[in-house]
């Protein structure tokens, strides 16, 4: 699904769920992968399928990054995924229910939101809207793996205690 991004110009999300796979492209963006390696236990909610490392695979412009999800439990911190390669230190975080902040090294960079072709909050694999902090200094790169980031975990954590509420409730 195409978008327009105000600093990055289109940005192309492809999500493939049965594969496992997510493609990031654009002007503006070198191309990433992420990808599922090999088939087995998929978690519904991510579009690769994965929260295992150790199965994932992130490239960008064809340079393997590490990729690391966190195991999201019950707080909002814990639905992290994080993206290293050299001294850049990606993560994005859940900062609302449906929101997630991109970091570089600590400093907020912007704020991702997976939406409907309609506008609507969604899961993973629909598209992503990107929200760059005006003084933010946003590279190409962090821009297109905080796409790639966004559209296979999706955005967003509801708080723990409305979780825990809503699981009391149906038992």
């Amino acid at each position: 699904m195409d978008q327009r991004d105000a600093r990055f110009g289109r940005v192309s999300v492809a999500v493939d769920r049965r594969a496992g796979l997510v493609e990031v492209s654009g002007d503006g963006v070198p191309r990433v992968l992420l990808r599922r390696r090999q088939a087995g236990l998929r978690w519904p909610r991510e579009s690769t399928g994965a929260r295992d490392d150790a199965r994932l695979d992130l490239l960008v412009d064809g340079r393997r990054w590490q990729v690391a999800p966190a195991r999201a439990g019950l707080t909002r911190r814990s639905h992290r995924v994080d993206a290293r390669r050299g001294d850049v230190h990606l993560r994005l975080v859940p900062s609302t229910t449906d929101r997630s902040t991109l970091l570089r090294d600590g400093r907020v960079l912007g704020r991702f939101r997976v939406v409907s072709a309609d506008g609507a909050a969604e899961g993973t694999g629909a598209g992503v809207s990107a929200r760059w902090r005006a003084s933010a200094a946003v590279e190409p790169a962090d821009a297109a793996v905080g796409y790639a980031l966004a559209a296979a975990f999706g955005t967003g954590a509801r708080p723990w205690v409305v979780g825990f509420v809503g699981n009391l409730l149906r038992t």
